[in-house]
């Protein structure tokens, strides 16, 4: 797991300047978490929740359909597919990948495909 990083900058903000820092890292002795959730946007509850299992190091996206399936890269390489109603993992494609983008489609004649952005992933060292 990432240590915190006790690097300091000299570096100060400067009005209408860009300025860019920060870090991150875990918490000591405690196990990285990571869940795919869907949010109520009437409310704001959380509608579901569809931990991940996985060393927390992607930061894919998810792609929505209308026919209720939502697909992710899954923080432990895998290609996924959910139920959008129940948050019920429907199935996973076991990749090796540590996915950096979201999933897209591709329209051929009429019908939908959905496909992993593998040439913007990149795998683990």
């Amino acid at each position: 797991m990432p240590q915190r990083s006790s690097v300091c900058t000299t570096a100060e903000w400067v009005s209408g300047k860009s300025f860019m820092g920060g870090t991150w890292g875990g918490v000591p002795d405690e196990p990285a978490k990571r869940a795919l959730r869907a949010i109520d946007i009437r409310d704001g509850r959380i509608a579901w929740e569809l931990p991940q299992e996985g060393r927390v190091n992607s930061a894919g996206g998810v792609l929505s359909t209308a026919s209720g399936v939502v697909f992710f890269g899954s923080d432990d390489g895998a290609f996924a597919a959910a139920d959008s109603k129940a948050g019920k993992q429907l199935w996973a494609f076991p990749s090796t990948e540590v996915w950096k983008s979201s999933p897209m489609t591709c329209s051929t004649t009429r019908n939908m495909s959905p496909s992993p952005t593998a040439a913007a992933s990149s795998r683990s060292a």
